[in-house]
């Protein structure tokens, strides 16, 4: 009966290791390149965008040609600064993300699928970086128009930027013009992340009575 119950255990632990993987050594890539206002186009000499690039590109391939290791989606971010309208903006912000995802296949070449989230205006990273700058003029001011101030109105059935107006206009435009140079060029980017792991098959120790 020992003997028995022995192999049955034996075979049950066998058929359950093949589903009992355990994903270890993950590892995420990222990279974030940046975008001169109103552009989409990815330029690889604006800033430190080529130097980025070649960093993420030579890290995903590593990864990606190694036969045990495991690729997921590579995930893509988008976004702009809030000068004009929120049409503009998206159109932009998608066209960014289209952008870094063009490089990817074309320096990579990586069989993977993309998800793509594309943020437009992100305002409470912009509220994060204005609360993390104490350089900003009338910093105060700034934060209670960013944070209480509508974005857009509809007035006579036209978009009106209420919260951006409101922002560039403030104090003759000096935040504004410390914000536009400082921190909107944070907001001007495109991201992608991507994970790599591995699985393995634990060993199974069977203890039994003799």
């Amino acid at each position: 009966m020992k003997k028995f119950l022995l192999i049955f255990c034996l075979a049950a632990l066998s058929a359950l290791s093949l589903y009992a993987q355990v994903r270890t050594g993950d590892v995420e890539k990222s990279v974030k390149v940046r975008f001169r206002l109103g552009e989409a186009s990815l330029d690889e000499n604006y800033k430190d965008n080529k130097a980025v690039l070649q960093r993420f590109a030579e890290e995903v391939k590593m990864y990606y040609n190694d036969p045990s290791a495991h690729f997921g989606q590579i995930q893509i971010l988008s976004g702009v600064s809030p000068e004009g309208s929120k049409a503009v903006n998206d159109r932009i912000a998608k066209q960014r993300a289209q952008a870094i995802v063009n490089w990817i296949n074309k320096e990579i070449k990586a069989d993977v699928g993309f998800r793509v989230e594309v943020l437009g205006v992100d305002w409470a990273k912009l509220i994060e970086l204005v609360e993390k700058d104490p350089k900003v003029p009338y910093r105060e001011e700034v934060l209670k128009v960013l944070k209480t101030t509508p974005v857009v109105t509809i007035k006579n059935g036209v978009e009106q930027n209420v919260r951006f107006n409101t922002l560039r206009w403030m104090h003759n435009g000096l935040p504004y013009n410390y914000i536009n140079a400082n921190i909107f060029p944070e907001l001007r980017f495109a991201a992608a992340s991507c994970e790599f792991w591995r699985e393995s098959t634990p060993e199974l120790k069977i203890i039994s009575e003799t």
